[in-house]
């Protein structure tokens, strides 16, 4: 594909590209934003030892570095959800569990935990009771306790639903979408030839004074083309079409013949004046007569035409088309693209 065959190819899939990323982004904004809020709630928890002195033996650090990696299951198992539970009519097992998470700092005898709720009442009671179970669990005894650090009942941070999230996310799926759409144009809609590459052609196979003439839908732009051939083929009615591929003549010859027709008919030379004794019907009839008469002296060769196709016709038909056109003895008066 050459890069001219690239940017129209870009330019006819643009709008679609457009409405398609435009209404993915809408709809992936209206997603995530419509989503029920959702805050969140963390406090720390650390292992201090029970007395002092007590954290120098062995005893002490063999119980932290067993019980904390378990402390993640342990408060998500089934006896603390069942007890949460108990504590929280309104909550159930599953979806304590899936509010509920224990992060470890590495080497430190330090967890984190987070609680997710719908509103922040949910969120700071979940965390409370959550809590409390951890330090009432008495894991570390008789070596150590479990110490809160922060306060349980701070404000919950509001996590969802997040802007930047959303329209980051927006964003990228709008940009996916928009370079599928793009790519299903060039597929339902593909375009071989521009029209900068039929004057390329042109001017390599016959010459650069050939007009490429794009035509738009139901032959616009014909009126146009007739007067140029008109202008470079005086009194012509007719022009020699040399379709490059099959299907693309599509009726321009019959449109631009109609036309070139009229115009020489319009431009004939008056009769001259007929005595007074020929009868009035004789003398539109000879009328008539002497002005095809004209026409059909003043007629030159009739020009020649190339009809393109710029989503069917290839490069290679195009141009033995135009070779064919010149070749044919005809002046080649222009080049159609539709």
């Amino acid at each position: 594909m050459t890069r001219s065959q690239a940017l129209a190819a870009l330019r006819r899939a643009l709008v679609p590209a457009l409405l398609a990323a435009g209404l993915t982004l809408a709809l992936v904004l209206a997603l995530l934003l419509t989503r029920d809020p959702l805050y969140q709630a963390r406090v720390g928890i650390v292992a201090t030892p029970a007395a002092v002195g007590s954290a120098e033996g062995p005893e002490y650090g063999a119980v932290v570095s067993s019980i904390m990696p378990a402390l993640p299951e342990v408060a998500v198992s089934t006896p603390v959800l069942d007890r949460l539970a108990g504590r929280l009519p309104e909550l159930d097992a599953a979806t304590l569990s899936e509010s509920v998470a224990v992060e470890l700092v590495p080497a430190s005898g330090v967890a984190r935990v987070t609680v997710t709720g719908d509103s922040p009442e949910a969120a700071t009671a979940v965390l409370r009771a959550v809590v409390d179970e951890i330090v009432g669990s008495n894991l570390l005894a008789p070596v150590g306790t479990f110490t809160v650090l922060g306060d349980v009942g701070a404000e919950p941070v509001q996590v969802g639903p997040d802007p930047l999230l959303a329209g980051g996310l927006g964003v990228l799926a709008a940009v996916v979408v928009g370079l599928l759409a793009v790519a299903a144009v060039q597929v339902l809609r593909p375009r071989l030839l521009t029209v900068a590459d039929v004057a390329e052609v042109v001017r390599s196979v016959a010459s650069s004074a050939v007009p490429v003439v794009a035509l738009g839908g139901r032959h616009g732009g014909v009126d146009a083309l007739a007067a140029r051939l008109a202008l470079a083929a005086p009194g012509a009615t007719r022009v020699r079409t040399f379709p490059a591929g099959p299907g693309t003549e599509d009726g321009v010859t019959a449109a631009i013949d109609e036309r070139l027709a009229r115009r020489a008919l319009e431009r004939a030379p008056a009769p001259e004046h007929l005595g007074d004794h020929e009868r009035p019907g004789a003398a539109n009839g000879r009328a008539a007569t002497d002005a095809r008469h004209r026409v059909r002296e003043a007629v030159q060769p009739e020009p020649a035409i190339v009809t393109v196709q710029l989503r069917r016709t290839t490069t290679e038909e195009l141009t033995a088309a135009i070779l064919a056109a010149v070749d044919s003895g005809h002046e080649l008066g222009a080049v159609v693209a539709r």
